[in-house]
């Protein structure tokens, strides 16, 4: 039986990213450089590449090769936890180590190397699963403003409420699923629809089904727009992405 994921194993992630990122802070260029020389074989290794001579710059790429190229492989693991478990782990591996090897992927730092996996996966259900997990790293990562909440808006008059100008909650991130009645995620997910909603108005990300409608609002209201506004379009939508914590307040500085 396989057992679910750490509770914990996201902070871990950010943690071990961080402590990666900091010990071996290698421009993406010298990553291509060297991967080709791992690939090529010790004749492909440029001179300058590693200070010292040759007998120590070769040492140097093998060190690379176990440390950097292991780093990168488990922080594909650690980024999709769910993906691996319904890939299974000989066809994660697989499918990673395509990904690791492509030269969008080389050009980015360690922390985004699983950008763009789900585009790698034959199956739709992965698919969806690996670009859901991966917006949720987005959402965690996202900056910290409070979203316009039900409990927020508690107390406020109506002409208050319809006045207010919102705008998407920089953490909130829409998924368009490939096969909507394949996902599962770890528990049952609140709502329906074609798509996946991750928000995260406080502490916790949390993930919903939602409809067309919800994703039209968010988009509406990317430019700025007032509740008013927002409840003409689509009433039931507006309610949906305040319940779920999916808009922000626009500073008043920045209204116009």
């Amino acid at each position: 039986m396989t057992c679910p994921p750490s509770p914990n194993w996201r902070r871990k992630l950010v943690a071990r990213t961080s402590s990666w990122a900091r010990l071996l802070p290698m421009r993406p260029d010298a990553h291509l450089a060297v991967h080709g020389a791992i690939a090529g074989g010790p004749d492909q290794l440029v001179g300058d590449m590693f200070a010292g001579q040759r007998a120590g710059q070769l040492r140097a790429l093998r060190a690379h090769a176990n440390t950097i190229s292991h780093a990168r492989h488990v922080a594909m693991e650690d980024s999709y936890p769910r993906t691996r478990q319904f890939l299974g782990l000989e066809n994660f591996h697989r499918a990673s180590a395509e990904h690791l090897a492509a030269q969008t992927t080389l050009r980015r730092p360690l922390r985004q190397i699983g950008a763009e996996f789900a585009q790698r996966l034959d199956d739709p259900a992965a698919a969806d699963l690996a670009e859901v997990e991966w917006a949720w790293l987005e959402s965690h990562g996202a900056s910290d403003e409070p979203g316009l909440t039900l409990d927020v808006i508690r107390g406020w008059s109506a002409q208050s409420l319809l006045e207010t100008r919102v705008r998407p909650h920089p953490a909130a991130r829409f998924i368009r699923l490939r096969r909507p009645n394949a996902f599962r995620w770890d528990h049952r997910i609140v709502g329906d629809g074609p798509w996946v909603l991750v928000t995260r108005p406080g502490l916790e990300v949390m993930v919903f089904r939602a409809g067309a409608g919800a994703m039209r609002g968010a988009g509406f209201a990317a430019g700025g727009a007032t509740i008013a506004e927002l409840l003409e379009a689509d009433a039931a939508a507006t309610t949906m992405l305040i319940q779920r914590g999916a808009l922000t307040l626009v500073p008043r500085s920045t209204s116009c």
